[in-house]
């Protein structure tokens, strides 16, 4: 089955679902996800009588293997849980075989997988059984990450105020994982019935290099080419992944598009941006989205994105294919403003 809210279908799982697959590109957050179900299942996940891990080598090479391990009886009672991270389409069809022949009783398998795409026979076969689930995982945008920042807060007992929020939303990574570590370093930064302001983000988390790499972003969409150049250096030599650049670079130029192809008037569209633009930059991003088209962006997104994909598949060097699509998407800005 193919749930359409994940996170309504966890709170409620089907009385009959045996298995279930976290995927998607968000790693810190497929491996969250798992093993919050996974304590739902079972007191330990470390219990070596009810909970067994496997490794991807051992269920291609042996194709029972998960079959046999959902219907192992547990030596000190109660659920047994198989557990397989890492896993990849090559392990379908053992997946399959333990499908075709499920033991009685209550067994559970969970997979993690990384970003599968939808032909995927290991997506396909999780999103076409009755018994089991497929769940994507997708890195959070800044509105999510501001509302789990603001949940992690409120159950600490620290505040925050309205400009720390929207730099830290900003700043945090698209991972859950990560994010979360962030999160928890400003908490016990700002200590017992603390309150976190503008400063505080930037002094406990906001490192000089993702600052720079912010600052690199708004160089491009403002078509400074020589600044965005020594400012994608600094980055480099400070050893930014260059996806983290570029991711940062499609959530700017996203939030653009969305501003100057919206039919309302151009403060009432930045008004309705999630979260709002900064205080301090409004009157820049007001210039920039003054000064694009809706074609142009288009197009700059569209650079980026492709920098993304080749800098994951193509083995060239990632910091000249960045390089490339930020100085591209500056000549489109520096085009329009000419």
């Amino acid at each position: 089955m193919k749930p359409k809210n994940v996170d309504v279908f966890l709170k409620a799982l089907p009385p009959d679902l045996r298995a279930v697959l976290f995927y998607g590109p968000d790693e810190g957050l497929a491996r969250e996800r798992a093993v919050n179900l996974a304590l739902r299942l079972v007191p330990d996940v470390n219990d070596p009588f009810n909970v067994v891990d496997l490794a991807p080598a051992s269920v291609t090479s042996d194709m029972a293997r998960i079959a046999d391990e959902m219907g192992a009886q547990s030596l000190m009672g109660g659920r047994r849980l198989v557990r397989l991270r890492g896993a990849e389409d090559n392990v379908a069809p053992a997946v399959q075989n333990a499908f075709s022949q499920l033991p009685p009783g209550d067994s559970f398998l969970i997979i993690e997988a990384g970003d599968l795409r939808p032909t995927s026979p290991l997506r396909k076969l999780f999103e076409g059984a009755d018994v089991a689930a497929a769940l994507p995982c997708y890195e959070a945008d800044e509105r999510d990450r501001l509302r789990l920042a603001e949940e992690e807060f409120k159950a600490a007992g620290v505040s925050a105020t309205r400009d720390a929020l929207q730099l830290l939303a900003g700043l945090l990574a698209s991972d859950r994982a990560l994010a979360r570590q962030e999160i928890e370093k400003l908490i016990t930064y700002a200590g017992p019935k603390g309150k976190l302001d503008y400063e505080d983000v930037s002094t406990a988390i906001g490192d000089s290099a993702t600052l720079e790499s912010d600052a690199a972003i708004w160089l491009a969409a403002d078509g400074k080419l020589p600044e965005l150049d020594r400012a994608l250096g600094r980055l480099y030599a400070d050893g930014l992944p260059t996806i983290a650049i570029l991711r940062a670079a499609q959530r700017h130029l996203q939030r653009l598009y969305s501003v100057v192809a919206s039919r309302d008037p151009l403060p009432l569209a930045m008004e309705q941006l999630k979260p709002p633009i900064f205080w301090k930059d409004r009157e820049r991003f007001t210039a920039q989205a003054s000064r694009w088209r809706q074609d142009r962006l288009e197009q700059a997104i569209a650079r980026v994105g492709e920098a993304e994909v080749h800098c994951k598949t193509t083995g060239l060097r990632d910091t000249t294919m960045c390089s490339r699509a930020l100085l591209a998407v500056a000549s489109l800005a520096a085009r329009r403003a000419a």
